[in-house]
């Protein structure tokens, strides 16, 4: 219901097309543990892959961290980051690329219809709810506005680096305008109907969000990536990939329980996994253990706020970094992405939280992301979208297995983190860098 009165709020402001993230999000997993997998097998002498990266494999989703990681630290760490786009710039290259493909096909379909006798009376009842169209033309890229809501200002940054553009259109952003849930509250506020002006303010309680009708059940503007009918997708309109740690994008439950059984036959239970407190509350871990001999066969570690975050580079710097493990889950806010900077706060007269009360409260929060769980390889657009993204660069089509992690795919969805500390030479370039962003 939440986003049905979003979307009908966005729809109020302007919006052509209201979607959710899922899709992109379980690609972004997917890719991320096929990244894991490769590596472990090339470190470990199990692969003979030409693609070799370095453990522990450190996340890059947060772009507090990446940015911090490009312009602080050692050069050294750089090869540790996962080389995935994060989630939201997966879903910008999709949606100026495959929602405008169908968005084009869809209008070039009716302007058919239209035209054609056969449809004639049905044309023109569809006619009397949608504005006539003098002329159509293809839309392109160029003229695609795309604003991402999200929890964290950093994101800010991560869609105004210069390397996420459409291909082969130079200067044109995959991400438009980030819109932080506060950000996006206020808009929806200021901006609400019904409101008299008598009472001086810019909103009142007739404007809350939480006022707002649903977006009608067939509406076109609450869609997917394909333009489907979001509100009837099944088993519910939105997903979440893992059963568990999902505030911070699920990465470390779903590669760990991913890693345990393609690595070592082990299914691991249902329930999401328990990390273990080690220095603070922030800093986490979890273990997998031979059944038989108690070895540790994989170690994953969740470093979140930046205290955190370079205790784990100055660990890597040290001997092959064995104390953090193979894996780290590292977000630069302290109890994840559900705790950043943008989201809505709480009423400021309960005072100040002390940290059992801030993970009740995020915990509260991932159980609403929670409801209804749908493992990444089995959401309904993963493989329609690898199959377009295998058109896109002119390769095979096939089995979801066969797509993900492959070369194909991995060009497509990579990003390119370099140090701006040092440049080509080896010289420090860290005051004109700074500058540059």
């Amino acid at each position: 219901m939440c986003m049905r009165k979003a979307a009908e709020g966005l729809r109020r402001l302007g919006a052509a097309y209201v979607l959710d993230a899922s899709a992109a999000e379980a690609v972004a997993l997917l890719e991320g543990k096929a990244e894991f997998i490769q590596r472990f097998k090339a470190t470990s002498g199990g692969s003979s892959g030409s693609r070799k990266g370095r453990l522990p494999l450190l996340t890059s989703h947060c772009p507090g961290w990446t940015l911090y990681a490009e312009k602080v630290v050692d050069p050294s760490v750089l090869p540790h980051l996962s080389p995935i786009r994060p989630p939201q710039i997966v879903q910008g290259r999709l949606v100026k690329t495959c929602l405008l493909e169908a968005h084009n096909r869809r209008q070039l379909h009716r302007r058919w219809r239209a035209s054609n006798p056969l449809f004639a009376l049905q044309s023109q009842l569809e006619s009397r709810f949608r504005k006539p169209e003098a002329s159509w033309e293809p839309v392109k890229p160029s003229e695609v506005y795309h604003v991402f809501v999200q929890p964290c200002y950093d994101r800010k940054i991560e869609a105004a680096r210069p390397s996420f553009e459409v291909p082969g259109e130079p200067g044109i952003k995959e991400v438009d305008t980030v819109l932080t849930a506060s950000e996006l509250l206020t808009l929806l506020r200021e901006s609400g109907e019904d409101c008299c002006g008598g009472c001086g303010k810019s909103a009142c309680e007739k404007t809350e969000p939480s006022n707002l009708p649903p977006c009608p059940p067939h509406s076109e503007v609450l869609t997917d990536l394909f333009l489907g009918n979001l509100q009837a997708r099944r088993p519910a309109p939105l997903l979440c990939a893992v059963q568990g740690n999902a505030g911070s994008g699920g990465f470390l439950e779903h590669v760990f329980r991913e890693a345990a059984r393609e690595l070592f036959s082990i299914d691991l239970s249902a329930s999401p996994l328990s990390l273990q407190k080690k220095q603070n509350e922030d800093m986490r871990e979890v273990l997998l253990k031979d059944p038989k001999t108690q070895k540790v066969l994989l170690r994953f570690t969740a470093a979140y706020g930046f205290r955190n975050i370079q205790n784990v580079i100055r660990r890597i710097g040290k001997v092959n970094g064995d104390a953090l493990g193979d894996f780290v889950e590292i977000m630069a806010c302290p109890g994840g992405c559900l705790n950043g900077g943008g989201q809505i706060a709480e009423k400021a007269d309960e005072g100040e939280k002390s940290q059992a009360a801030r993970r009740q409260r995020l915990e509260s929060l991932e159980q609403l992301l929670l409801e209804t769980c749908v493992p990444p390889a089995e959401h309904p657009l993963v493989l329609p979208i690898y199959h377009y993204i295998a058109t896109q660069v002119s390769a095979p089509q096939g089995p979801l297995n066969s797509l993900v992690g492959s070369e194909a795919a991995r060009g497509w969805l990579s990003a390119d983190w370099r140090s701006l500390k040092v440049d080509s030479e080896g010289k420090d370039v860290m005051s004109s860098a700074v500058l540059k962003w």
